[in-house]
């Protein structure tokens, strides 16, 4: 199965999205989050966040999360 962008993701998808911010880390893969995250600690991992690597076959992005971190766009109707 062809792995897709988060971009093409987040074209298809935002509108659904209850998300404001996806963020990548490499343990968790491509995460949702609702408010933009500040850091992550070892025990504690994200402070909420869903994890779309188990639902979704997304490529995965090489860097820090921060520079993964995107904004969601949501269309107004």
């Amino acid at each position: 199965m062809k792995k897709i962008t988060i971009y093409e993701f987040l074209e298809r998808n935002a509108d659904i999205m209850n998300a404001e911010y996806v963020a990548y880390d490499p343990i968790f893969g491509w995460l949702t989050f609702w408010k933009e995250p500040s850091f992550r600690t070892p025990k504690i991992g994200w402070c909420g966040g869903i994890c779309l690597k188990d639902n979704f076959n997304i490529a995965p992005f090489d860097g820090s999360w921060k520079d993964s971190l995107i904004r969601v766009e949501h269309k107004e109707e």
